[in-house]
């Protein structure tokens, strides 16, 4: 498992998983998100990233790239 800090600014917030389509962008696949204390198992699609979300997922090495990309604005 992979996890990722949302920074402010990035251009994922406000974005729901299924508008961001990062397992189609990137391979990575989003399998929770910790929001403060709280953990959202297998998150639907329509979830909202926001500001501060931990997402945790799965990928290759190259789809793990492909993501880190994504949340660099690239």
């Amino acid at each position: 498992l992979e996890w990722y800090d949302l920074q402010p600014g990035s251009d994922l917030i406000g974005e729901t998983l299924e508008s961001a389509d990062i397992g189609s962008r990137t391979g990575f696949s989003i399998v929770a998100i910790q929001r403060g204390d709280a953990t959202i198992d297998s998150p639907p699609a329509d979830t909202t990233l926001s500001e501060g979300d931990t997402l945790i997922g799965v990928g290759t090495r190259e789809n793990c790239a492909a993501f880190e990309g994504m949340l660099a604005g690239e």
